[in-house]
């Protein structure tokens, strides 16, 4: 909710006395408390392609996400991190 001027949690309560059920937000959760690297990007950008995703409204769209949210991040590093990258052939599937 926004207030203009701003208000503090306490210039909320005064007015809206129901908000007094919810808890001041200490931080917002899922956010990368480390913003996500330029060889991260890469990483993430790489296995996009890999599965076949090119459209770059698309690869922006993940980006921003794993910038915005940890484990968004954590979990296209994870999957970028299962490509096989030295050339050979991945035959576990055979």
């Amino acid at each position: 909710m926004a207030f203009s001027p701003a208000a503090g949690y306490a210039g909320v309560v005064t007015i809206y006395p129901s908000v007094l059920a919810a808890e001041p937000l200490e931080a917002v959760a899922g956010q990368a408390s480390v913003p996500i690297s330029g060889d991260e990007e890469g990483l993430v950008i790489g296995w996009l392609a890999q599965i076949g995703e090119i459209d770059p409204e698309i690869s922006d769209a993940v980006l921003k996400r794993c910038r915005r949210d940890g484990g968004t991040r954590d979990y296209f590093l994870a999957r970028a991190a299962e490509v096989c990258t030295d050339g050979d052939l991945d035959d576990r599937r055979f």
